[in-house]
């Protein structure tokens, strides 16, 4: 999943550039909001890893209050995402 960089994330056809905070799909921009990206980069940068609601909120939103339905919603829409460019799994 990441290259020898460190910060390029790749998965299926995505390419997830976590210094830059970019994602793309066979190179061309997804609109993503900054939240998501976020929240994706601390996800592919724990693969295969297990990690409770807290450990994501705290580093994702760590410098604001947030409620657990937040987490759901951005999960939400990167699952809408993935789908819609035929990346279900």
């Amino acid at each position: 999943m990441n290259n020898k960089n460190g910060h390029l994330r790749q998965f299926g056809r995505f390419q997830l550039d976590a210094e830059k905070k970019v994602l793309t799909f066979d190179e061309k921009p997804v609109e993503v909001q900054l939240k998501e990206i976020e929240l994706l980069c601390f996800l592919t940068e724990n693969g295969g890893e297990i990690l409770t609601k807290e450990e994501i909120l705290n580093r994702v939103w760590a410098d604001s209050f947030v409620e657990e339905s937040n987490l759901s919603q951005h999960i939400y829409r990167l699952r809408k995402i993935f789908k819609e460019f035929g990346e279900t799994e």
